[in-house]
């Protein structure tokens, strides 16, 4: 664990993690968005992740993989959006 804690996450990263969450909080389709935990929960399996891969540092690639996972949990789509057949997933990878 303390491994994944020395990972290096760049300004830049944290602040594209931060735009997600906010477009999730913001986007016409979702009633209810993500909150900042799941930003920070993002951040924290993008260490583990990129850990895994061998690097000390995590790439964008690494919120892309784990958006879903960490972030739809945290989503509500607004009635409108479920009744025209969109999904959670299908908004998320819009916003990314």
């Amino acid at each position: 664990m303390e491994t994944v804690h020395r990972v290096h996450v760049s300004e830049v990263f944290t602040s594209h993690v931060v735009d997600v969450v906010h477009r999730t909080r913001h986007h016409p389709d979702v009633e209810l968005g993500c909150s900042p935990r799941a930003g920070i929960s993002l951040v924290k399996a993008s260490r583990a992740r990129a850990l895994i891969h061998g690097r000390d540092y995590v790439v964008p690639d690494d919120l892309f993989a784990l958006a879903e996972d960490t972030m739809l949990h945290r989503m509500r789509l607004s009635y409108e959006a479920l009744a025209d057949g969109k999904t959670a997933a299908h908004v998320l990878r819009d916003m990314l």
